[in-house]
């Protein structure tokens, strides 16, 4: 019954619906399941970790608490949105699927965990009406900013490198992972990254200057090699 109503959508729109389907469930899972769970394990600790006030995916900024939950959104998400489908359309490659996503998102996890070199982004007062968000200052790195940056890397790896590799079997394209690795080496390990650039990568000018570096590269060695 269930693969009759998908007969009529393509290979794409079947993983894009299950896609969708599992970020919903995991933001349902973080806010009606884990949230009453953290409750009520944080109030029989000896130590308590968690006040219920907020989403834990808001709550844990890092720390271990921060690495348990988002490992078990990650579980729900690759579930929903590969696992199943995989399981009712088999041979689509679905979990292949889940294997990159967990493998593009695990240096996220790094930077979030990287705590004393990343900060997260701070929302400042400036007046009664009016609210600032601040992403760069002195002392640290943006997680926010270097995370995206991460994820279009990774991002970019996966669909011009590894793919690209496989169907077409072009050194070029393997060179494209190595160069992917080794800068997204440098995004993980900012800090020492910046020991050896010419600009300061904790201003956001010196975060695009690198992004620049980073993206011109990349393009470079996929599309004119």
């Amino acid at each position: 019954m269930i693969n009759n109503l998908f007969n009529n959508f393509s290979w794409f729109e079947i993983l894009t619906f299950f896609v969708l389907l599992g970020f919903l469930i995991m933001l349902i899972c973080d806010l009606y399941i884990l949230k009453p769970f953290y409750t009520y394990v944080s109030n029989k600790a000896d130590k308590p970790f968690y006040d219920g006030k907020i989403a834990p995916l808001f709550a844990f900024k890092n720390g271990k608490y921060m690495y348990i939950h988002n490992i078990l959104l990650t579980l729900v998400f690759c579930f929903i949105s590969f696992v199943i489908p995989e399981l009712l359309f088999p041979g689509k490659n679905y979990i292949l699927g889940t294997i990159l996503i967990i493998i593009m998102l695990l240096p996220c996890f790094i930077i979030k965990g990287r705590g004393n070199i990343f900060h997260d982004p701070e929302i400042i007062q400036v007046s009664d009406n009016y609210t600032k968000l601040v992403n760069f200052k002195d002392g640290g790195y943006s997680s926010s900013y270097y995370i995206l940056l991460t994820i279009f890397n990774m991002m970019f790896c996966f669909v011009f490198g590894v793919l690209a590799y496989i169907m077409l079997n072009n050194f070029k394209y393997f060179l494209v992972i190595v160069f992917c690795l080794i800068f997204e080496v440098m995004i993980i390990f900012v800090d020492f990254t910046d020991k050896i650039m010419p600009f300061n990568m904790q201003k956001e000018s010196g975060f695009w200057i690198f992004t620049l570096i980073v993206a011109l590269n990349i393009f470079y060695i996929a599309f004119r090699l």
